[in-house]
């Protein structure tokens, strides 16, 4: 049994246990220490004394990614039986004036505001299409024109300056910060919030703290410990890392196995990083990870309670925008939590002001951010006040989620991955400031733990490791392929035409005649079968001694070649089935991935052995002899976006009939990928402008 400490018990901590005990039930015990009374962290929904009403008072909203593609964070909430209620918001208040929609923006402030703000939004949806905005990867992030400007500049250019200052009030809460703080690309994803077909928002019905709530009563296997802060994280002799904490005054501590440190970035130097001999090597490591991923963003929330609604027969919606404190978005709690006859606005002042700000009294603060209401509201507002309840964020946030460059998924999960690969990091820091990007984050980090058992198990490392003939596939491996029978004679148990036909069909809407490339060919016995379904196929094997069994029929087909050069012109092939990339050496996969881009015309259907398949199965069949490049479906989409691919699928209904194609044909084994979900990073699809029909 492997020994996991999760370190904090914010959503990070808790959707980390929640999918260690949905991946690796069997295999592994977790124990969660949180050093507050309560469970769930910057998710906080807060209640009235003066009323039996409640209000968000942490995490504001969710996003809905559910008409782009998955969504996985909704999928979990729906798991758990929680209820949801759809969020929106168009009013902007700019100087008194109340703009609900753009005839009030080129009524009130001209038809110049009204046209250079939509002028803008058009170059936003140009400089970020719906699917690159759905996606994210890294190699994109990094290599876009805006990542290189700060979000000021990008203001900038917005010549009217009314314009200006409204779409800066737009997003401002969505920063947690100035715009001179972050990066052009981190603006623009912001600013395409307000850009119809882009997102949706919602909440949850009882208050988003029924999401923490929820998984802790589903945990089965983690311990929990509360009011128990870590103070101390050292690597022991024997690989394991020592946890020490505070348990009731008392310090006490334990060993694990591994160690996710699911805190808040702020919260990371409470932590004293080493001791004993490599003490210094992790203190300097995660002293480098902290400093790279500092950039706080920070809040403020003020809500109060009034005796009825009285903004909205001039401002409707679940949300509007006001100007004041830099532009802070201010919400009415009572259109998505039932408040009865009360009125609740909730006030989330964003950046230098919340910081600034933060250390005025409550009393203080309710009247500020009273005043700040247009018109005739602020004096309904101070005739109708009941109660204002105050909540401080500083540095909760993010203020350049990802870091700057962005860091590929490893290299931000695991600060030192050599000499500490058994300590993972989660947070919504490490990908975007919202709980979608803390549960991704989490789900990123707990397959990455997967591939580090799966090592441990499969691959040991001997003291004396000798020349590296573990890393070589010579006869014995094609000779013994599957329960001891030779590959000619094991060969229908591994591969079928149909199949990869029908993941093509349901894919690519395409049927043949077309041309393919069996990338990992071995004897070439597979184009035979491709040909009898009209599919001309050519294939490329490494492997000398299974290559020359390949029939006589075949071999001016099926080529001994290296994916890392391949012997054919540009857009040579329609698709490529490869089973070959996890044989080359990971600082080699650039270049092989490279290649498959070049020779096809439209997409690879990618079938290597990944880590996070059923450890089971290739424990069973040994299909880990001579692989040299072991690594999540992430990790792997990652390499081929650097390379130029998109991801293939993003719609429900066709990972719906990919999973059931993979059971139909599978029917007899049991399930080579974990869920449907998997099976979008199995499937790439070149540039459009390249990806010629």
């Amino acid at each position: 049994m492997i020994r996991i400490a999760i370190v904090g018990g914010g959503p990070g901590g808790l959707f980390t246990a929640s999918l260690l005990e949905e991946k690796f039930r069997d295999f592994c015990q977790s124990t969660l220490f949180e050093a507050a009374h309560r469970t769930g962290g910057k998710i906080v929904t807060g209640r009235f004394e003066s009323a039996p009403v409640i209000f968000e008072a942490g995490v504001a909203e969710l996003y809905n990614y559910a008409e782009v593609g998955p969504d996985p964070l909704l999928q979990l909430i729906k798991s758990l039986g929680l209820k949801t209620t759809a969020m929106d918001g168009k009013a902007v208040v700019l100087i008194e004036r109340i703009l609900s929609n753009q005839q009030d923006v080129r009524r009130l402030c001209g038809a110049a505001t009204r046209n250079a703000i939509r002028d803008f939004r058009t170059r936003c949806r140009e400089a970020m299409p719906l699917d690159a905005w759905y996606e994210g990867n890294c190699h994109y992030d990094n290599t876009h024109p805006w990542a290189g400007q700060t979000c000021e500049a990008i203001l900038d250019s917005v010549p009217d300056p009314q314009a200006r200052k409204y779409l800066k009030v737009a997003a401002h809460s969505d920063f947690a910060a100035e715009p001179h703080q972050t990066n052009g690309l981190n603006g623009l994803k912001n600013f395409l919030m307000d850009v119809p077909g882009y997102i949706g928002l919602y909440s949850v019905d009882g208050g988003i703290e029924q999401i923490p709530k929820a998984l802790r009563e589903r945990l089965g296997r983690t311990r929990v410990e509360t009011d128990c802060p870590v103070i101390r994280i050292e690597k022991n002799r024997d690989e394991t890392y020592r946890v020490w904490f505070r348990r009731k005054g008392v310090i006490g501590n334990e060993d694990f196995d591994a160690v996710f440190t699911a805190l808040p970035h702020n919260w990371l130097g409470s932590v004293e990083w080493g001791g004993g001999e490599q003490g210094e090597t992790l203190r300097k490591a995660m002293a480098r990870f902290i400093a790279y991923y500092d950039r706080p963003g920070h809040y403020l929330r003020v809500s109060i309670l009034f005796r009825k609604p009285f903004w909205r027969d001039r401002i409707a919606g679940s949300w509007f925008m006001l100007d004041a404190f830099g532009g802070c978005c201010v919400y009415d709690e009572g259109t998505r939590h039932d408040a009865g006859e009360f009125g609740i606005l909730s006030w989330l002042i964003p950046g230098t002001d919340a910081l600034s700000m933060s250390g005025l009294d409550d009393g203080q603060l309710a009247r500020m951010a009273m005043s700040a209401l247009p018109g005739t509201l602020r004096d309904e507002a101070a005739s109708l006040f009941m109660e204002a309840k105050i909540h401080r964020w500083p540095a909760s946030v993010s203020a350049q989620p990802g870091g700057l460059p962005v860091k590929d998924t490893r290299s931000a999960h695991l600060p030192e991955p050599k000499e500490f690969p058994g300590l993972f990091m989660v947070g919504d820091y490490l990908f975007d400031s919202t709980l979608n990007g803390v549960l991704d984050s989490a789900d990123f980090a707990t397959d990455l733990l997967g591939s580090w058992i799966l090592k441990r198990r499969l691959l040991p490392i001997p003291a004396d490791p000798g020349p590296a003939k573990k890393q070589r596939m010579g006869r014995g491996y094609f000779d013994r392929y599957y329960q001891d029978l030779p590959y000619e004679e094991a060969y229908d148990w591994y591969f079928d035409a149909k199949y990869v036909e029908e993941l093509i069909r349901i894919v690519w809407k395409a049927r043949p005649p077309y041309k393919l490339l069996d990338a990992g060919s071995a004897s070439g016995l597979t184009l035979g079968d491709f040909a009898r379904r009209g599919i001309k196929a050519w294939g490329v094997e490494s492997n000398k001694y299974i290559h020359a069994q390949t029939p006589r029929k075949w071999r001016k087909r099926n080529l001994r070649a290296d994916v890392r050069k391949l012997p054919f012109p540009d857009n040579h092939f329609d698709f490529v089935y490869e089973t070959c990339l996890a044989y080359v050496p990971e600082k080699q996969l650039p270049r092989a991935i490279g290649e498959l881009y070049r020779i096809c015309r439209r997409g690879v259907v990618f079938a290597s052995v990944t880590t996070d398949m059923n450890a089971d199965l290739l424990i069973g069949r040994d299909l880990l002899d001579g692989m040299k490049s072991l690594m999540t479906l992430w990790e792997w989409g990652e390499l081929f976006s650097a390379a130029g691919f998109q991801v293939a699928v993003n719609d429900d209904k066709t990972l719906d009939r990919l999973w059931r194609c993979e059971k139909k044909y599978n029917e007899e084994d049991p399930d080579w990928y974990p869920d449907p979900e998997s099976l979008r990073y199995c499937f790439y699809t070149k540039n459009a402008s390249e990806a010629l029909l």
